[in-house]
C-alpha cells in the first residue's frame, strides 16, 4: 500500500477522534487503520502498517474485540485470522453505545435506587447538621439518576433506530426549533 502525506493526515485525524474516546493511542492507530482499510487485515498487516509488534497488535485486537466492532474472517487456504472494522459509522456508533448501556449506564440504573434507600436508612440516625447534609447528598443522587434513567432512554432509542429514523428525528427536532 502506497502511504501518501494525505493519507497519514486522514489516518490522523481518525487516530485522534478515536483518542477523544479515552484510548491510547495504539488502539487508536490500530482502530482507525482497520476503519479506513477496504480490506480484512491479519495481524502481520496490522503490524506492518502501525509499526506495532504483533504482541501490542494481538492485545489490542483483544481490548477491541470487546466492543464488537471487529469482525474475524477467515481466508481459504490460509491458516491467519483477519480482522475487518464496521465501516457504517451509524452502526459503529451503535455497537459503541450499546457496550456503554449493558456496561455503564444500565447497572447505574439497577443498583443506584437500592444504594440511595440504603444510605438514606444509615442516616436517619445522624445529628440533625448532617442529616441536612445527607438530604442534600440524596437530592443530588436522585438527580443523578433521573440523568441515568433519561440518558438509558436516549441509548435505547439511539441503539433500536435505523439511520433514516434518525434522520427524520433530526428532521422534526429542526422543525421544533424553528417553530
Amino acid at each position: 500500500m502506497v502511504v501518501t502525506e494525505s493519507y497519514k493526515d486522514i489516518l490522523n485525524l481518525f487516530v485522534n477522534s478515536f483518542s477523544k474516546y479515552g484510548m491510547k493511542r495504539s488502539m487508536a492507530e490500530i482502530l482507525a487503520t482497520l476503519f479506513l482499510e477496504p480490506e480484512p487485515l491479519c495481524m502481520e498487516g496490522l503490524a506492518k502498517r502501525t509499526n506495532y509488534s504483533i504482541s501490542m497488535i494481538s492485545n489490542t485486537i483483544k481490548a477491541i474485540e470487546r466492543f464488537g466492532i471487529l469482525e474475524q474472517k477467515r481466508i481459504p487456504g490460509d491458516k491467519k485470522t483477519y480482522y475487518l472494522m464496521e465501516k457504517n459509522l451509524f452502526k459503529f456508533i451503535q455497537t459503541f453505545m450499546k457496550f456503554k448501556l449493558n456496561n455503564e449506564i444500565m447497572p447505574v440504573n439497577k443498583e443506584l435506587p437500592n444504594l440511595i434507600t440504603n444510605y438514606q436508612q444509615e442516616t436517619k440516625t445522624l445529628s440533625k447538621k448532617n442529616k441536612e447534609e445527607a438530604k442534600k447528598r440524596v437530592s443530588q443522587l436522585n438527580k443523578t439518576l433521573c440523568f441515568y434513567n433519561n440518558l438509558e432512554r436516549f441509548m435505547k432509542l439511539m441503539t433500536q433506530a435505523k439511520e433514516e429514523d434518525l434522520k427524520k428525528i433530526l428532521d422534526m427536532h429542526e422543525k421544533m426549533i424553528k417553530w
